[in-house]
């Protein structure tokens, strides 16, 4: 429906931060957005932006990566080059070249993950994945799920939501149910037993955490960097589904939900922030 697809855009204008984007109602253009938000690499948040960070990233540890890791990314890159120059192509078109260009990436990555050593930046390549997978998870939830639908809505968001984090068939084998905001949310955050749930990757990245060196200056017995996730941790695991649900018959907002998302997202920044400035030379530059 209109609405749905209205709620899923300006989801992929948060998501991206390229905005106005879709918040501009009067002057967007919903398909061309969408096109400049895969090919545009001169615009901030693009999937085409995102893309020249990785090569740039790639040619300065190059000699940390195998054969195998290589040709795969070369492969990649050819062909999304020759797809962001090509002027016509139909819808289906570009989610084949997307879905294409998914496979590629999960491949990459896993060659990555199989071939670094820790001591070789394994460990702060995991932990900053963690760090951003928990971030667009959060994102994705705040976007789309804050807000009171009509329970129709609602379903197609929800089943939207799943499909995008390649979760839809474990849902349906763990809750054996149609699709409710309770129960996604329950899945997607406080699941113990999926490993792209938040408490999970949250748990995750606090033993990860655990093997870098402390601040020597730091008396506490977490760091600088662990306290804000052990914050994360505790907050998710004090808290309930339907305690974030909780919402007066006349109101449209999840106001619980939003402000505990919120403080999850700015507690990781933290994190983030706290280990650039702790293992990254070229912070103060």
């Amino acid at each position: 429906s209109k609405k749905t697809n209205k709620i899923l855009n300006m989801a992929l204008t948060h998501l991206t931060m390229s905005y106005p984007g879709f918040l501009d109602e009067k002057s967007v253009l919903p398909l061309k957005e969408i096109i400049s938000l895969i090919k545009d690499k001169n615009r901030v948040g693009t999937l085409s932006f995102t893309l020249s960070m990785l090569s740039n990233l790639n040619t300065n540890v190059k000699n940390l990566l195998t054969i195998e890791a290589w040709r795969i990314y070369e492969r990649l890159q050819k062909e999304w080059n020759t797809y962001t120059k090509k002027e016509v192509f139909s819808n289906k078109d570009h989610i084949n070249e997307l879905d294409k260009l998914l496979i590629y990436l999960m491949a990459y990555k896993e060659l990555i993950d199989e071939s670094i050593f820790k001591e070789q930046g394994l460990i702060l390549y995991d932990i900053g994945s963690k760090i951003e997978i928990s971030q667009l998870l959060i994102s994705k939830l705040r976007s789309l799920f804050t807000q009171k639908l009509d329970k129709l809505i609602e379903y197609d968001v929800l089943d939207s939501m799943l499909n995008s984090y390649e979760s839809y068939n474990s849902y349906r084998a763990y809750y054996k149910s149609s699709l409710a905001l309770d129960n996604v949310l329950d899945f997607l955050i406080f699941n113990t037993k999926y490993p792209k749930s938040l408490i999970y990757i949250i748990t995750q990245l606090l033993s990860d955490l655990k093997e870098l060196p402390k601040n020597i200056n730091n008396n506490s017995h977490l760091s600088n960097f662990e306290e804000p996730v052990f914050k994360v941790f505790s907050m998710i695991t004090l808290t309930s589904t339907q305690k974030l649900l909780e919402i007066p018959e006349d109101e449209y907002v999840y106001k619980e939900l939003d402000e505990f998302l919120s403080i999850l997202s700015g507690l990781l920044t933290q994190t983030s922030e706290e280990l650039t400035k702790t293992y990254f030379s070229h912070y103060n530059e």
